[in-house]
This record gives C-alpha cells, sequence and structure tokens, in this order.
C-alpha cells in the first residue's frame, strides 16, 4: 500500500506540474484513483513541503510550492511562520 501512496504523488506532482493548481475534489478524478488513496498521498507530499493549498470560496485548490518559498499559518488574522508553536491557555471554570 505505502509504494502505491508513493506512486500516487508521484502522479500528482507530474499533474500539479503541468496544470499549476487544481481542485482537492477533483483530483482522485484526474488521477483515476480512488480518493482515500489520493488524499493520503496528497498528505505525504504536505508533510514534505512539496504542496500548498488555497481557499476560494468553499472550494480548496492545491498546488505545488515554489521551491525556497515558506508558507505561513494564519492564526487569528495574523500569520505565524512555520515551525513556531503558539498555545492558547484555556480558563478553567470554578
Amino acid at each position: 500500500m505505502l509504494q502505491k501512496i508513493e506512486e500516487c504523488a508521484e502522479r500528482i506532482g507530474r499533474i500539479l506540474g503541468k496544470s499549476g493548481e487544481i481542485n482537492l475534489l477533483l483530483l482522485s478524478e484526474q488521477l483515476e484513483e480512488r480518493s482515500v488513496v489520493a488524499y493520503q498521498a496528497l498528505g505525504w507530499l504536505a508533510h514534505q513541503g512539496k504542496v500548498s493549498y488555497r481557499q476560494r470560496g468553499n472550494q480548496v485548490y492545491v498546488s505545488l510550492r515554489a521551491k525556497g518559498r515558506r508558507e505561513r499559518r494564519v492564526k487569528r488574522g495574523r500569520a505565524v511562520p512555520e515551525g513556531e508553536v503558539h498555545f492558547q491557555k484555556k480558563e478553567r471554570k470554578k
């Protein structure tokens, strides 16, 4: 199964290299692969920092991350540098 996920991740890279960006819901169709395998392969690439996501309305699009570009997560309206972790303390009710 792991080999199938790796092969699917390579195919995702080729498809995104050609198309630039693709709707997340159409990805498994484009790959002609079961969605569970496609999403695992996409997660593999995301973990390696090779893809980025963008939301337009209620649709999510995925594309290859530009080399050398550092992604930033947005937390409460402000950017948080990748790798930096912030924990929010919860107030306890007495």
